[in-house]
């Protein structure tokens, strides 16, 4: 479940050691790091099988991207 503004493209974001999943946007598609995209942020979400730290706990490394939030 997520907001009714969320696009195909959006990121769905886990914020470390948070316990819901984020929904954000890059404004900028022709920006080809998303460490240089601002974002903005669309709302929460509810994602079965990765609520209350289940994917954190058997995520890989390659499987995170780090990045800013501005």
């Amino acid at each position: 479940m997520a907001s009714l503004q969320t696009q195909v493209k959006d990121l769905v974001c886990i914020l470390y050691s948070g316990e819901a999943a984020f929904i954000f946007r890059n404004p900028s598609p022709e920006l080809e790091k998303l460490e240089e995209a601002p974002g903005s942020f669309i709302g929460e979400a509810y994602i079965p099988g990765i609520m209350q730290r289940e994917y954190l706990e058997t995520a890989k490394v390659e499987d995170f991207t780090a990045f800013w939030l501005k």
